[in-house]
Formats: C-alpha cells, structure tokens, sequence
C-alpha cells in the first residue's frame, strides 16, 4: 500500500510541477525584446551619416515666409544615447538659418525627400555658407560644422534642403535648438 501511495504521490507531483506557468519563459522574452530595441531608432527619415545609418524626426519648415521655433522631434542613437534631428528647409538663394541655444554638429544635405544618401551631403561652400558662430569639423564627421552655442548659415542656392543636428551628451553637446529662417520661399 505504501508503494502505491508513493508511486501516487510522484505522479501526481509530475503533474503538478508540469503546470506551472513557466516565469523564466517570459522573462527571457521580455528581455530579448529589450534587446531588440536598443538596436532600433524612432524617426520618419533615414539619414546616412558618419557612417552610419541613422533614424531620426523631420521638423518640416517650408512653405512660406519666416519660420522659427524650438525642435522638439528627436531621436536617440541606441547604446550611446546621441541625439539626433532635422530641419526641412526649402531654400532660394539669400535664405538664412540662425542657430541658438545649442553645442552639436550640424550636416547639410541637398534633397528633395528622405532617405538622405551621402550623395546628397553638401561640405560647406556647396550650396551653403557658414556665416556666423559655426568652425568646420569635417575631421571629426564628414561634412560637418560644429555649433557651439549659436551660429548662422547661408545658402547660395535654391533647393531643399535637410539640416541634420547631431549632439554627443558626453560632449557637452545637447539643449534644445531654437531656430529662425528668414528668405525661405
């Protein structure tokens, strides 16, 4: 009798351990969704930069007369924590675009829409100008310029164009960018 309520008590505890919810299961998934996301960016245009191929948001200002404002679309580069953005400008020749409240590098490129290819990066001289509070910094990223607190540039040509901000925390690159576009069509 002994052995048949043994053997009764290892089946039933086969059973019982056999339905239970499975917590690591969950976990583990849970996880490599986090994982999976580090590797995504959030945006609604792909920019290919320094390199790499980066997400980010489009803050569109064209259209006509003056813009200004503070960007408030941005995007972080997974695992660093860099923070990216766009400015749609549609350009005639004369257009200019100040810069203030902002320590980070800026990119020009030539382009009609998104995606931005490197083909359509413009290097200072190429269709714009730096005018004011901005120091080349192509060394550090291909066809940058670097901001460091408020600058000016100006284009010498009409077109659309895309002025993508790009800012290193660790840097002592970041704030808000406010902006002010004046001769814009």
């Amino acid at each position: 009798m002994k052995c048949k309520t043994l053997l009764f008590l290892l089946t039933f505890s086969f059973f019982a351990a056999s339905c239970q919810k499975d917590e690591k299961s969950d976990t583990e998934n849970l996880q490599l969704l986090a994982l999976l996301s580090l590797g995504t960016m959030q945006g609604d245009c792909t920019v290919s930069a320094a390199g790499r191929n980066l997400t980010t948001f489009v803050t569109d200002t064209t259209g006509t007369g003056s813009k200004s404002g503070v960007i408030s679309k941005i995007s972080l580069v997974p695992v660093v924590n860099h923070i990216t953005s766009l400015l749609k400008i549609q350009a005639s020749v004369g257009t200019t675009v100040a810069l203030s409240n902002t320590r980070s590098f800026g990119i020009v490129y030539e382009s009609n829409s998104c995606p931005l290819v490197t083909s359509g990066l413009r290097a200072i001289g190429e269709g714009y100008v730096l005018t004011a509070g901005a120091t080349d910094s192509n060394a550090e990223f291909t066809g940058s310029h670097k901001i460091d607190g408020s600058s000016t540039i100006t284009f010498t040509r009409a077109g659309t164009f895309y002025y993508l901000f790009y800012q290193i925390p660790r840097s002592n690159q970041s704030g808000s960018i406010t902006y002010a576009i004046t001769g814009g069509n």
